[in-house]
């Protein structure tokens, strides 16, 4: 478990945080940092269960290999400048598991339909 919130960090974020192959849980919300969303996948952090990086500063897209991280279970990516749609297999089963209990996507520039899975994640 890593928390970095509420503090006065600036810059860009940390690429190195996405390469934690043991990280759980990562809460880095209400800091100044600049870039676009971290490269978070399930190769290099397959065990992560909760993501909030609200209020942060970052923008760009939303990327789809977060979606492929089979333990992902809580997304809090609100009051950032995120844009564009958002990927097709947001929510998707895995097998007849499906992680993802918690998706808070408020207060960024997100544009297009929610996509289909959104509404089938079971545990939601």
């Amino acid at each position: 478990l890593l928390f970095l919130a509420q503090n006065l960090f600036e810059g860009p974020f940390p690429q190195s945080l996405t390469k934690l192959p043991a990280l759980e849980q990562l809460e880095i919300d209400s800091n100044s940092l600049t870039g676009t969303f971290p490269a978070f996948n399930r190769d290099d952090t397959p065990k992560l269960e909760a993501l909030t990086l609200a209020n942060i500063g970052l923008g760009g897209t939303i990327p789809s290999d977060l979606f492929d991280i089979e333990t992902l279970a809580q997304l809090n990516i609100t009051m950032n400048s995120f844009s564009g749609s958002l990927p097709a297999n947001i929510g998707q089963d895995f097998g007849d598991v499906n992680p993802l209990q918690v998706l808070d996507l408020g207060m960024n520039d997100l544009t297009g339909e929610i996509p289909e899975s959104v509404y089938n994640a079971s545990n939601m």
